[in-house]
């Protein structure tokens, strides 16, 4: 086998990383909670012991790197021992072991699984930034990735090009085995390992949405790391001391393009997701968005943002930001730590030697506040505070995606989230290998609808495509009112649904930060029964529910609170509203390969509101007002129909009327953002109702206040 280099990554100086920590104040701190970390890692004997058993290859890379990064700062021979036995026991580790835990796919010649990569990326740092603790065991190490790891990578990536040149299509799994394989190759492989990386490169490039990621917040996670990753192993080659102008034909340009450029687009989707800072003073943990398999307790890995704040790429200023705002002065207790398998991200050795050549920090604009995205999401939040007041994000669709793996099934489903309090929440994800795993996929604990009819359920399934979603892009206000700006966003999500579904759209009018309107409009070729459902967080048993009539609800949950309204439900025209039911899911946080970890939600960590129809038929409409406050203050509003319109009434007597007679049509939505007049489906400009004392009787709360109707509001 022609050889590339006996050693094609060049070394990290030492010099170079505390010249780093020296001169960068973020860098400091995050060298200081890798060296944390590495005491931790060292006060174990080995990556074997418990409770690491069944584990270690979901550690290896993390614990390697903070000792062998916590050495080159400060030499010891004691981490410099721990890495050597670490290392001689990986490497004698046999084959079969390097693939990772029993439900992982095995066949012989064996094909490489993500742990067949984390521990081959583990090996490669160790080689790269501490070698003098390898020693003599260096040929042996590089020996076992050659065996061990390039072979088994190479043959799982060529059986997935083979797929992708069929027209199938990739997911992260294609990034990380990527990553695995380069650094094997580097080490260990010969010039014919890298002729198939041009080609390779690009599949990644195009796993990326122009401005999001069609897997998940948390996999845009997972797989921009390992591109990151690439990007500073492979343009350390074109370093002076490591190689020469090009790697397989790739100049620096190039690899920034197909690797770093992708991720930097996505920024502000990740930014606007966010639903909290973390807060080591008040102990708030970092908060995003989690439809899809995707973790609630979540931020951007510090390599991504550190390596795009440093470059003239899109969105570098942000990624300063985001740097800054999620990796605060203080160390974030660890939710997981399962960090390089991107289910709680810490910063890692890489974010600290490229912190410091960031550039100056820039806060999203203004307009980044309201944006329907690519990957099916529309995001709508009142402010860029490190927990905002309100956050809404809405399941709105989307075209054929690059990467379409684990997605839900809830179009038309959507969360809200108030001062960082969660309260419409996503079921998130648990251990795929679990039956509360497909639980948690299902429609069922999503806010959105199902059907049924004497021959049973009518569920929504997963689908490639909606053709009725709305155009990504910033969503405009219609109008401004005293309440807040009107933006409206529709959906119609009938393709996800089998037979005799026809129509089924769902239109959100957002005032934020108070308001949510929800229209469903429904048809179907033969009579069903409709079953709405809002899934309410309770993830720390901490929710109350009122139920004040059978079609008004109150929760209230740490000092926050929302009502959720039925305001008028018609089945063929005719009044049909059943009763309110409420019923127990599961809702999860951070995600873990193995059950009974932390992040895995208990069933009654989620409570469902269901509400159906009365009866059956071929038509429903139904209008819903979500309304949240802070709980003092949440006695104060209501919400009624008057003729087409819902009226909507604030603590202080401020009426406004919002007209859903008729949902916004998805092929109007570009004139809707070009301000043009849309009547008589909304108000517009001009057209908004506002009242100073309220012109409309407003009477009674869900509270059943004393002497008011138990019907009113």
């Amino acid at each position: 086998m022609s050889q590339v280099r006996q050693v094609r990554v060049p070394r990290v100086p030492g010099a170079v990383a505390r010249a780093a920590v020296r001169e960068d104040l973020w860098a400091r701190r995050a060298a200081e909670e890798i060296r944390t970390h590495a005491r931790a890692a060292t006060a174990r004997p080995t990556l074997a012991d418990r409770p690491d058993r069944e584990r270690w290859w979901h550690v290896a890379w993390d614990r390697l790197s903070d000792v062998a990064f916590s050495h080159l700062l400060e030499p010891d021979q004691a981490l410099a021992d721990w890495l050597r036995d670490q290392v001689a026991w990986i490497v004698d580790a046999d084959a079969d072991a390097w693939i990772g835990p029993g439900f992982r796919e095995r066949e012989s010649p064996s094909l490489g699984q993500l742990e067949t990569a984390h521990v081959a990326l583990a090996l490669a740092t160790v080689l790269e930034i501490a070698p003098d603790a390898v020693g003599n065991l260096r040929e042996r190490a590089v020996q076992a990735l050659r065996t061990k790891a390039l072979g088994p990578c190479e043959r799982w990536l060529r059986r997935r090009d083979e797929h992708a040149d069929g027209g199938g299509r990739l997911n992260n799994w294609y990034v990380v085995l990527l990553d695995g394989q380069v650094a094997a190759a580097l080490h260990a492989g010969g010039t014919e390992d890298l002729d198939r990386l041009p080609a390779r490169l690009q599949r990644v490039h195009d796993l990326f949405e122009t401005d999001s990621y069609g897997e998940s917040l948390q996999y845009w996670g997972y797989a921009a790391r390992h591109a990151t990753e690439l990007h500073a192993r492979l343009t350390g080659w074109l370093d002076p001391s490591g190689g020469g102008d090009a790697v397989a034909g790739l100049d620096r340009a190039d690899l920034d393009r197909l690797l770093l450029e992708p991720l930097a687009r996505c920024l502000p989707w990740v930014a606007a997701s966010l639903t909290a800072h973390s807060d080591p003073a008040t102990d708030r943990m970092p908060g995003a968005v989690n439809l899809g398999d995707s973790a609630r307790t979540w931020r951007p890995p510090a390599e991504v943002l550190a390596a795009v704040s440093r470059r003239p790429l899109p969105h570098a200023g942000l990624a300063s930001w985001l740097l800054e705002r999620c990796y605060p002065e203080s160390p974030v207790p660890l939710a997981s730590e399962l960090s390089t398998f991107g289910f709680f991200n810490r910063a890692g050795w890489r974010a600290v030697l490229d912190a410091p050549g960031r550039v100056p920090a820039v806060a999203p604009g203004e307009a980044a506040r309201a944006v329907t995205y690519t990957a099916g999401t529309t995001v709508v939040r009142t402010d860029w505070s490190t927990v905002p007041e309100t956050l809404v994000a809405l399941q709105t669709g989307h075209d054929a995606l690059r990467a379409a793996s684990h997605r839900h099934a809830d179009v038309g489903s959507f969360v809200l989230v108030r001062r960082g309090v969660s309260l419409l929440a996503d079921a998130g994800h648990c251990t795929y290998r679990l039956a509360a795993y497909r639980d948690a996929t299902a429609a069922t604990s999503h806010s959105t609808w199902t059907f049924s009819d004497p021959s049973g359920p009518i569920e929504q399934h997963q689908v490639t495509a909606v053709p009725g979603r709305p155009e990504p892009g910033e969503v405009a206000a219609l109008g401004q009112t005293p309440l807040g700006p009107l933006r409206s966003v529709g959906v119609d999500v009938a393709s996800a649904y089998d037979a005799p579904i026809s129509t089924a759209r769902r239109t959100w009018h957002v005032l934020v930060p108070h308001v949510v309107v929800v229209v469903d409009e429904i048809t179907a070729d033969r009579p069903v029964e409709m079953h709405t459902r809002f899934v309410t967080d309770n993830s720390d048993d901490d929710l109350s529910t009122h139920v004040a009539t059978g079609s008004r609800v109150v929760i209230r949950r740490r000092g926050q609170a929302a009502k959720i309204l039925r305001l008028d439900a018609r089945t063929d025209g005719a009044e049909s509203a059943a009763p309110v039911v409420l019923s127990a899911t599961a809702l999860h946080d951070v995600y873990d390969p193995l059950p009974l970890a932390p992040g895995q939600g208990r069933e009654g960590s989620g409570v469902v509101q269901t509400f159906s129809t009365a009866g059956s038929g071929r038509t429903h409409r139904a209008v819903y007002a979500i309304i949240a406050d802070d709980e003092p203050r949440i006695r104060g509003w209501h919400a009624h129909i008057e003729d087409d319109r819902a009226v909507i009434s604030s603590p202080e007597g401020t009426v406004v009327e919002i007209t859903v007679g008729r949902s916004v049509p998805t092929e109007v939505r570009s004139a809707e953002r070009r301000g043009q007049r849309l009547a008589p489906d909304l108000a517009m400009p001009g057209d908004v109702p506002v009242h100073g004392p309220p012109v409309v009787a407003v009477a009674g709360d869900e509270h059943g206040a004393p002497g008011l109707p138990a019907t009113a509001m």
